[in-house]
């Protein structure tokens, strides 16, 4: 169901970016690294590019709903 995909990637994404990633961002990112926890290899760049895997992966799931969704016979198949 196309429809229902979309719903849930939106609904996934207000979540994420909305919510979730803003919370993180604003308040918790700039605490901890002023506590240490910051840098190039610490918590906060793990999470930082965990962020940007999930875009990614959003992305993702859009195209191949549209490929589908336009019977794209190379689009991925739904998971059983």
């Amino acid at each position: 169901d196309v429809s229902a995909a979309r719903d849930a990637i939106e609904y996934f994404r207000h979540f994420a970016d909305g919510g979730h990633h803003a919370k993180e961002k604003d308040p918790l990112f700039p605490a901890m690294e002023g506590k240490g926890l910051g840098g190039d290899t610490g918590p906060v760049c793990v999470m930082l590019y965990e962020h940007i895997v999930a875009r990614d992966g959003m992305r993702g799931m859009e195209r191949e709903i549209g490929e589908q969704a336009r019977g794209d016979a190379r689009a991925k198949p739904p998971a059983a």
